[in-house]
């Protein structure tokens, strides 16, 4: 398997940059009889789900460890979502093994940060691949494995939620920032004035709307509120700690997406961008779960890399910036070459101050 001889390449002595670059050309060997069988796999003749979607993950996977660029990641996803939307057409699956569900999570996951690095949409939030109900409820599980289901459930829920919010909140935010600027160059304008040109362009309706819609992203975040007494029972080596992680993570996320000062105009009741929580607090306790359980990790290393850039975002402080760039080069170390991408990315980002941060990024980048 070509997975197996990368991680081989990884595993041997030397220089990292040599070892990619063996890693990378392991890939390119093989790559064309890869997207050869996904090809096939995603053909309309093909009804083996199980299969397809193995070897399209473990195909995702490649690509994101031989690539900087996301762009192959991108093309293996879409083929295994244009492939499962065909097959929802046709008949509705609810696979009844915990194989088939962890096998839909894992690319419900992939899917969604998918949808969250590129800026899109996703059709996830509308549908259910797999019957859902053993996961209503984490804290009635009934051992760490099916909690920890149950945990992965419930993020993936909220990434592709999350993924829509982003992406809407997104246009909305840079069509309302040009009609503004449109009008303030018209004259100095009062804040109903300003109203009234988001009104007539439609903007004031939908601004209403993608913030009335975020409560979905709240109702699956509250998910992972735990019981007050229980953060000490799980052990660190269990993937039950990372229940606390996911919901400062997307307690960041979610606050971020709404700090542009043009969303005063439409609810006041949001904080001020001057006004915000001490999200830098929020981001040290999530890279102090990853500093603990990313070098216990191989594969699933790759899951975190988008966390770890909403905690880049936050932390200010030097101490913690290089605390950062330590984890994300461990997961570089384990294979994967967009994590260098991505730190170069953080460090872009550490080298602004922070108001200008607001002023050029809406919500979170990853």
């Amino acid at each position: 398997m070509t997975i197996g001889k990368i991680l081989l390449e990884f595993k041997k002595g030397g220089d990292l940059s040599k070892k990619q670059a063996a890693a990378a050309a392991v890939a390119a060997s093989d790559r064309h009889k890869l997207n050869d069988f996904l090809d096939i796999l995603t053909s309309p003749d093909c009804h083996d789900q199980h299969l397809t979607l193995v070897f399209g993950i473990l195909l995702a996977y490649m690509e994101a460890m031989v690539a900087r660029s996301w762009l192959l990641f991108q093309a293996v996803l879409r083929k295994l979502s244009d492939k499962i939307q065909d097959q929802l057409k046709k008949e509705r699956r609810g696979p009844h093994l915990y194989f088939d569900r962890g096998l839909l999570i894992n690319y419900s996951l992939m899917a969604g940060y998918h949808a969250m690095i590129s800026f899109e949409d996703t059709y996830l939030v509308d549908v259910d691949l797999y019957d859902p109900s053993p996961f209503a409820d984490i804290d009635s599980a009934t051992s760490n494995i099916r909690a920890n289901a149950a945990i992965l459930h419930h993020y993936c829920k909220y990434v592709v939620n999350f993924a829509r919010l982003h992406h809407r909140a997104t246009k909305w935010v840079r069509q309302a920032r040009q009609i503004i600027a449109d009008r303030q160059n018209e004259s100095e304008a009062t804040e109903d004035e300003l109203k009234e040109a988001l009104a007539s362009y439609g903007l004031l309706k939908s601004g209403k709307e993608v913030v009335e819609s975020s409560g979905r992203v709240i109702d699956v975040m509250e998910m992972f509120r735990g019981r007050d007494d229980a953060s000490d029972d799980v052990e660190g080596n269990d993937f039950g700690c990372m229940r606390e992680v996911f919901y400062h993570f997307a307690l960041m996320g979610l606050t971020r997406t709404f700090w542009d000062p043009t969303w005063k105009l439409i609810d006041e009741d949001l904080p001020h961008m001057h006004d915000m929580p001490d999200l830098e607090a929020h981001g040290v306790f999530v890279l102090e779960r990853l500093e603990q359980r990313v070098p216990m990790l191989g594969l699933e290393s790759w899951c975190y890399l988008v966390i770890l850039m909403g905690v880049a975002m936050e932390v200010r402080q030097v101490e913690y910036q290089k605390r950062v760039e330590v984890v994300v080069s461990d997961i570089a170390g384990k294979g994967f070459a967009c994590a260098e991408s991505m730190l170069g990315d953080m460090r872009l980002l550490w080298g602004m101050d922070y108001a200008a941060q607001h002023d050029s990024s809406i919500g979170p980048t990853c």
